[in-house]
This record gives structure tokens, sequence and C-alpha cells, in this order.
């Protein structure tokens, strides 16, 4: 009798560790088909932009090698900044005076009235800006006609095309929980 309970045991034993070995074969395929499934998901993201249909046709090609949304609605500058991404663009980095000066005619056209939010922040490390957009500092050509930023209260961490009481636009930084239009970038070559 305990030899017969011995060899049910072992034989118990056995099936068990195969199913154990068929479960744990099963986990890994699926681990390795979701994997699979994030790679695929993420080289899409990384490698291809999509501007949605609704935005794509209200983009401006006002400087070469770029397009450019200029919104109607109003966000603040983080939510702002997740409508261009979310549409496969980013808040506008203005490297050139050139690029300014294009933005700045459109603007006057469209509404002059209005201050627009770029991609220029020192969230990460105050007093020194850097475009969001494209990583790089706010160095060489700059428009801030009223001197440097000031962060007036400490409170003021994001850039913006600001309408002066002089009448001009300009950048300015600002308080980035605060509403306004914005400009969202792409470059021609990731349409």
């Amino acid at each position: 009798m305990n030899q017969k309970l011995c060899e049910f045991q072992i034989k118990a034993l056995r099936e068990s560790g195969e199913q154990q070995k068929q479960i744990c074969e099963y986990r890994i395929k699926e681990a390795n088909q979701q994997i699979s499934n994030a790679l695929k998901t993420a080289q899409h993201r990384t490698y291809g932009r999509t501007v949605s249909e609704h935005v794509a046709s209200n983009l401006m090609p006002l400087f070469p090698g770029s397009k450019y949304y200029i919104s109607k609605e109003k966000l603040n500058w983080h939510l702002a900044g997740k409508f261009c991404k979310s549409n496969g663009m980013e808040l506008a980095s203005i490297e050139t005076e050139a690029e300014n000066n294009a933005l700045l005619d459109v603007i006057d056209k469209e509404n002059p009235k209005e201050s627009y939010w770029l991609s220029g922040s020192d969230l990460g490390s105050e007093g020194t800006f850097y475009w969001t957009g494209t990583g790089l500092d706010i160095s060489g050509f700059t428009y801030f006609v009223e001197g440097p930023l000031n962060n007036h209260g400490g409170k003021e961490h994001c850039l913006q095309f600001w309408k002066f009481p002089s009448n001009n636009l300009a950048w300015n930084d600002h308080q980035c929980q605060l509403n306004f239009r914005f400009i969202c970038e792409v470059n021609e070559n990731e349409l």
C-alpha cells in the first residue's frame, strides 16, 4: 500500500511539473507577444507622425522646412503642448529672425490682439530657457522687446508671443497655467 501511495505521489508530481512547464511556456509566449506589440507601437510613434485631418487642413507653410498650426482655442501651456503632441506636432520653437517674422506676419493679419504660447520654458532650470520642442537652449536669436525675461513674482516659466502696451508682439515669460492661444509646429519631413 505504501508503495502504491508513493507511486501515485510521484506520478502526481510529474504531471504537476509538466503542467507547470506548459503554464510557464504559455506565459513566456504571451509576454513575448506583448513586448512585440509594444515595440511596434513605439516604433510607429517614434518614426512616423500623424497629424489629424482637422488640424492638417489648417497647417500653414510659413517658413521653409516647417508647417504651423495657429490655434483659435485657448489652453494653458501644458495642455497646448499636449494638444500639439497628440496631433503629431510640438509647440513652436523659433530659432531665426526670419521664422519669427513669418509667424508675426500671420499673427498680425489673423488676430494681433492675442498672445500665443511657444515651446520655450525654464521649468527645468530657473532662468535658463530652452525650446521644449527641440531641446535646444534659447540662445543666439531672441525677440525680447522689453529686456530679458523677468519671472514676475517668481511664477513665470513659459514663453509666449505677448501683446505689449506698445502694441508690439514680443517674447515674454508668463504663468504656465493661464489660457492663451498657441502655435504648433511640425517638420515637413515628418508629415
